[in-house]
């Protein structure tokens, strides 16, 4: 909540009806990329430990890169 990095955290888009799944990791300066993915519909998990996941749905994928900023508690 106080707007810090959490190199480490861990990313994970989860496509609604398929289960295809990928993870990645946040890097250090705070972002993260899941590249490949297929247009559709997405779960977005991050998690880190010590604080409460953040989990997104229903996050529409197409062709342009989609930005989701989170803020874990």
């Amino acid at each position: 909540p106080q707007g810090a990095v959490l190199p480490g955290a861990s990313v994970t888009a989860t496509q609604s009806g398929r289960g295809a799944v990928r993870t990645v990791s946040v890097d250090a300066q705070g972002a993260y990329r899941i590249s490949g993915l297929s247009p559709g519909t997405y779960t977005i998990r991050v998690e880190l430990s010590g604080f409460r996941e953040f989990v997104g749905q229903s996050i529409e994928l197409g062709r342009t890169p989609v930005t989701v900023d989170v803020v874990l508690e």
